[in-house]
């Protein structure tokens, strides 16, 4: 079965996003996001509630940041395919826009989980485990 998962775009008031290193790179720098799991809810008969709680659960996890699923706007989804040799199969990768922030929150992962830090996009674009599905999102970003 192919991994659906989710990924969180959040914007300080500089424009930079909320990045997560990469559990066997921390130099690759990805967004918040990770797989749905049956604790978020029934994805067949609750499919957007449920991705919404998905996905503030992981920005919560990896950031510190918190949300209520209905800030959340979804911009995008499709196959993320992990380009780094890392292994992760390709996913259904649904992914949020959260709101702007007006302050720049300090980000501070939960224990266990990879540093995460506010980064320019060009980071996340074209390289790392996920940069073409990254560039994706960007360009529609900047079409909204």
């Amino acid at each position: 079965m192919v991994p659906i998962c989710v990924a969180v775009v959040l914007h300080n008031h500089d424009g930079k996003v909320a990045t997560t290193a990469r559990r066997h790179d921390p130099n690759s720098w990805g967004l918040p996001g990770g797989k749905v799991v049956p604790e978020d809810g029934d994805l067949v008969f609750d499919l957007d509630n449920t991705l919404r709680r998905a996905a503030v659960r992981e920005l919560a996890e990896e950031t510190g940041v918190t949300h209520q699923p209905e800030e959340l706007t979804l911009v995008y989804a499709g196959v993320c395919t992990d380009e780094s040799g890392g292994g992760n199969p390709d996913s259904i990768t649904f992914t949020f826009e959260g709101p702007d922030t007006v302050f720049e929150p300090m980000l501070e992962a939960s224990e266990g989980e990879p540093e995460a830090r506010w980064n320019e996009w060009a980071v996340l674009l074209g390289s790392g485990a996920f940069g073409n599905y990254n560039q994706r999102v960007f360009n529609i970003l900047l079409a909204l």
